[in-house]
C-alpha cells in the first residue's frame, strides 16, 4: 500500500534539496552548476527557461492586444495603420490639388458619374483649425483605394461650416471640388437662420452651431 508513494517521496526530496541548494547559492555558499548535479535541479533549471521564453514570446506577440495580460499601452496604442492610411490620404488628396484637369487615369477612387442614385449619402462638416486641418485627411480617408463601382454608390458632401466660407483655406484649394460631389455653403439657409449663424460664430456657441450644421447636413442628405 505505500509502494505507490515513493515516487511521490522521492519528488518531495528532490525539490527539498533544490530549495537548499538554491539558498545555499543565494548565500554564495556552492557554484551555481551544482544545480545541474541533481535531476529536481535540471528541471527546474529548464522550466525556469521555459518559462521565461514564453513570457518573452507572449509580451511580444500580444502586447497590442488589450484583451491579454501582456497589453502593453505604450505599444498598443502606436499609430502604426492610422499614421499610414493618413499618408495615403494626404498623397491623395494631393494629387487631385496637383492634376490640372480631374485626378489622374488610374485614380479609381475619382468622383463617380454614373448617373445611378447613390446607395449612400457621408456628409462632412469643416471649419477652420488653428493649426492642422483635418479635413484632408479625413476626407481623402473615405475616398482612397475605393474602386469605381463602390465611388460611383457614395454622394459625398462637404459644408464649409462659416458664414464666410472664405476663412476656410480649404475651400480655395481644388481637391474639394474635385473629390466631393458636393461643397455646401450656407447660402440656400433662410435669412433668419443665416443671422443667428452669425450670432453662434460671434457669441462661439459651437454646441448649438454643431446641432444646425448636423441638421442642415443631414436634410442635404436626405434631398440627394
Amino acid at each position: 500500500m505505500n509502494r505507490p508513494m515513493v515516487p511521490l517521496a522521492k519528488c518531495v526530496e528532490g525539490a527539498i534539496v533544490t530549495y537548499h541548494r538554491l539558498r545555499r547559492w543565494a548565500r554564495q555558499e556552492i557554484h551555481p552548476y551544482h544545480l545541474l548535479s541533481t535531476t529536481a535541479g535540471r528541471a527546474f533549471l529548464c522550466s525556469a527557461f521555459l518559462w521565461l521564453g514564453l513570457v518573452s514570446y507572449c509580451s511580444r506577440s500580444y502586447a497590442r492586444d488589450p484583451t491579454s495580460a501582456f497589453f502593453n499601452p505604450d505599444r498598443g496604442y502606436e499609430r502604426i495603420y492610422s499614421l499610414h492610411r493618413q499618408h495615403q490620404a494626404e498623397t491623395f488628396v494631393q494629387a487631385a490639388n496637383t492634376t490640372p484637369v480631374g485626378l489622374p487615369t488610374d485614380g479609381d477612387s475619382s468622383k463617380g458619374r454614373s448617373g445611378k442614385s447613390p446607395n449612400m449619402c457621408i456628409g462632412v462638416a469643416t471649419v477652420e483649425r488653428p493649426t492642422e486641418q483635418y479635413i484632408r485627411p479625413a476626407f481623402g480617408s473615405l475616398i482612397e483605394g475605393l474602386s469605381s463601382e463602390d465611388r460611383n454608390q457614395l454622394h459625398t458632401i462637404v459644408l464649409i461650416a462659416h458664414t464666410d466660407p472664405q476663412q476656410h483655406p480649404g475651400y480655395r484649394e481644388p481637391w474639394l471640388a474635385k473629390l466631393s460631389d458636393q461643397v455646401l455653403l450656407y447660402d440656400s439657409a433662410q435669412k433668419e437662420q443665416f443671422d443667428d449663424l452669425k450670432k453662434m460664430e460671434e457669441e462661439k456657441d459651437y454646441r448649438r452651431k454643431a446641432i444646425f450644421d448636423y441638421t442642415y447636413l443631414l436634410n442635404k442628405c436626405v434631398d440627394t
